[in-house]
């Protein structure tokens, strides 16, 4: 790929609001549940899912590494969070 179209896919990418670049992370682990999931952890941040910003990533992560791992076990939970982490950059 050039760099110009890197350039364009990285742009593309970004246009796409934070938080539903958070729930395409969660979806293969929780599936349907997702939305609803990462609309609740966001909640504990006290903001709006749409007000979600690169400053919050490291402590949703961990909210959403804590929940997830009720339902999930633990080398599960921590890679979503590796996985959430990396949407920081």
């Amino acid at each position: 790929m050039t760099d110009q179209r890197q350039q364009e896919a990285a742009k593309a990418e970004s246009a796409i609001p934070l938080y539903r670049r958070v729930i395409a992370e969660v979806r293969p682990f929780l599936g349907a549940e997702s939305e609803k999931f990462v609309i609740r952890q966001i909640a504990h941040l006290r903001i709006l899912p749409e007000q979600l910003s690169a400053d919050h990533i490291v402590i949703l992560a961990s909210w959403v590494e804590n929940s997830a791992r009720l339902i999930l076990n633990r080398d599960k939970a921590t890679e979503l969070y590796q996985n959430i982490i990396a949407l920081e950059k």
